[in-house]
């Protein structure tokens, strides 16, 4: 009875809290926190520009395309914060980025803007290009739907200076290729031959700005790019695996490979006769580090009797002296590639094959050895894809054993041969089947 009276009075004193002065009406509950001084200070800034005719122009690509951007451009600590804007009606410089610096008593005030023709502001990255702790600023600016121009920009000491500039331009990478903790930027621009042909230009910071160190030919048959990639060379010197389609056939590319030579850029993989890198390849699968070996391998087609292709995965070194990595058959129709023995690739065929069971589609790829003196295709090995009711029971028909599955398909392998005389087990065929990924990245 007294813990029934004592739990009746502790309900009526909360009642009356709750009841109280102290209870927040639901308004002031879902109030949203004011902003703080700071903010009022850039947001009254930003409107004051909308109103004089300003207009927000985010950069169209790369990884910072807000219209307002926080970034520590001087090093001291406080984000900047970096507006893109164009301006309506203005016959000249139309785009503007307009920095703002801030402090905690003062709040936002502007500390330089930055001009330029064109239509767009197309890219921006934020680097470290000297050897200070301030952070710099590379900006592709779109003049028109054909034409992009590159500068650079630093803020130090409140002083707002450009580094480099060019007026032309297809990709730009910024990267440390020479590896001493300070950014480069490359330039390539796509010309006709009749114009200069393609070239990529190496800028480094020196005296105080960004010099330009030297340019290289690229590959001539090469009519548009289509990705430029980071990555390590045999011997582990950082590269750019620049890839381009061929004029004549865009099922094809041709990788060009960029690397330092003694501070010089060079490219390591074109053979100035012919005018073009010795690296075409499809454009499947692409270009990647297929063994974990942390070097980059461009995969060429290399054909086989039976019409197919399998995939000399090849990596060059600084000296641009390639070597094979592995070889592999790219079932890129059926999402899975199998990395093959060495001695495999020069007796080796493929045959596919499709059939429906029932409500399982089946697809097959045997592997077959050919015999030079008779001529005759020896299966033994299959791999299997199948869709479907009943994929999962067919994964384990017989002496097939599993490989991989996701949510549409699995897939299974079947040794038609015995373990001796193929070279591989089971757990050697499971180890040596992948996926095929999709990879999204930004260049």
């Amino acid at each position: 009875m007294k813990k029934k009276v004592r739990f009746l009075m502790l309900a009526a004193m909360l009642l009356v809290v709750l009841t109280g002065c102290g209870l927040k009406s639901p308004d002031e509950l879902y109030q949203l926190p004011k902003p703080t001084p700071q903010y009022e200070s850039l947001q009254g800034n930003l409107d004051a520009l909308l109103k004089s005719g300003y207009e927000y122009a985010a950069p169209l690509s790369g990884n910072n395309t807000q219209s307002v951007q926080l970034e520590d451009l001087d090093g001291d600590g406080v984000d900047e914060a970096v507006a893109f804007f164009r301006e309506s009606g203005a016959k000249d410089h139309p785009l503007k980025i307009c920095i703002f610096r801030g402090d905690a008593e003062n709040g936002y005030e502007l500390a330089g803007q930055i001009e330029s023709d064109g239509d767009a502001i197309n890219s921006v990255v934020y680097c470290q290009l000297n050897d200070t702790p301030t952070k710099e600023l590379v900006v592709g600016w779109r003049i028109s739907g054909t034409v992009y121009a590159l500068s650079a920009y630093s803020l130090e000491n409140g002083n707002l200076t450009q580094l480099m500039t060019t007026s032309s331009y297809t990709r730009y990478s910024v990267t440390d290729l020479d590896q001493d903790g300070q950014e480069e930027i490359i330039s390539i621009q796509m010309n006709n031959p009749e114009d200069g042909g393609n070239v990529a230009t190496y800028y480094d910071w020196s005296e105080g700005t960004m010099m330009e160190v030297n340019s290289v030919p690229m590959s001539a048959s090469v009519e548009a790019l289509d990705s430029v990639t980071y990555g390590y060379l045999q011997g582990g010197d950082p590269a750019l695996y620049v890839n381009g389609f061929r004029r004549e056939n865009h099922i094809y590319l041709i990788c060009d490979i960029l690397a330092l030579r003694e501070g010089i850029l060079t490219n390591i993989t074109l053979d100035p006769v012919v005018g073009d890198s010795d690296t075409s390849h499809l454009v499947q699968p692409d270009i990647k580090d297929i063994n974990d070996d942390l070097a980059m391998e461009i995969p060429i087609p290399r054909p086989l009797t039976s019409g197919n292709n399998a995939m000399d995965w090849v990596q060059y070194d600084l000296d641009g002296k390639k070597r094979t990595a592995c070889y592999t058959i790219h079932n890129t129709a059926d999402g899975w590639y199998f990395v093959l023995p060495d001695e495999w690739i020069q007796s080796l065929t493929v045959l596919r094959e499709e059939a429906n069971t029932g409500s399982t589609v089946e697809r097959s790829m045997t592997f077959c050895h050919l015999d030079e003196e008779t001529g005759e295709e020896i299966p033994f090995l299959a791999i299997h894809k199948n869709t479907g009711d009943n994929r999962e029971s067919r994964a384990e028909m017989g002496a097939r054993f599993l490989l991989a599955e996701d949510a549409e398909a699995t897939y299974s392998a079947e040794l038609l041969l015995d373990e001796d005389a193929i070279g591989l087990t089971e757990f050697d065929v499971q180890a040596r089947f992948y996926l095929i990924m999709n990879d999204w990245s930004n260049d």
